[in-house]
């Protein structure tokens, strides 16, 4: 992830990042903590991503802080993005990259809604093989479509 930063500011359809538990990946120089990827989010406003894919061990998991969801899954849910992607458990880097690409192929070179594009993904797993693809939950709609930004 190094080179990689993100201003506050700045307003991205999709925003997705793989990252080992070695690192510490850094927005705006900060260390990236759920609250600050997410960023303040009022009704009516166009929240700084669409969807957010973030490819590292247990970052999918959600918690509780005042019975409120918390956690990646929270803040981003609170930050209005459509979508949020993560590994509820640890993953396999190379399995992790692999599912990364097969998801965005199903979802924009296929064009398949992102529920669509993981059903598909996990029904060409093959069984007996890692159980990286298992391990992501999707926050947000199943009928959600992506697309290219600038494509008709």
């Amino acid at each position: 992830m190094a080179g990689f930063a993100v201003s506050p500011d700045s307003r991205l359809d999709a925003f997705s990042v793989k990252w080992s538990g070695k690192y510490r990946p850094a927005l705006d120089g900060a260390v990236l903590t759920p609250y600050r990827l997410a960023g303040e989010c009022e009704p009516g406003q166009v929240p700084r991503f669409a969807l957010v894919f973030l490819n590292a061990c247990q970052v999918g998991t959600a918690g509780a802080d005042l019975g409120r969801m918390a956690g990646f899954p929270g803040a981003l849910a609170r930050g209005g993005v459509s979508g949020f992607i993560a590994p509820l458990w640890e993953v396999q880097d190379h399995v992790a990259r692999d599912t990364a690409a097969a998801f965005y192929r199903f979802a924009l070179d296929q064009a398949q809604e992102v529920g669509e594009a993981w059903r598909t993904l996990r029904a060409r797993t093959p069984a007996g093989g890692s159980i990286t693809p298992w391990a992501y939950v999707f926050y947000g709609h199943p009928c959600l479509r992506l697309d290219r930004a600038g494509t008709d």
